[in-house]
C-alpha cells in the first residue's frame, strides 16, 4: 500500500503543477486576445473604395459589388 500511496501522491503533485500551468496559459491567452482586439479597433477598414465608391474592400484586395 505504501508504494501505491507514493505513486498517487506524485501523480497528484504533477496534476497540480499542470493545472497551474494551464491557468497561467489561459491568463496569457486572455491578455493576448485583449491586445489583438485593441489593435483591430485601431485599424478601421472602409466599407467602400474612397476613390470610386463602387468596390468593396476586403483584406486581400478589392472586389466589385454585384
Amino acid at each position: 500500500m505504501d508504494v501505491k500511496d507514493k505513486v498517487i501522491k506524485k501523480q497528484k503533485e504533477k496534476i497540480e503543477k499542470l493545472v497551474n500551468i494551464i491557468s497561467e496559459k489561459d491568463k496569457q491567452i486572455k491578455n493576448l486576445k485583449g491586445k489583438i482586439n485593441l489593435q483591430k479597433n485601431n485599424l478601421p477598414r472602409p466599407s467602400r473604395c474612397p476613390h470610386c465608391g463602387f468596390e468593396k474592400i476586403y483584406k486581400n484586395g478589392t472586389y466589385k459589388i454585384k
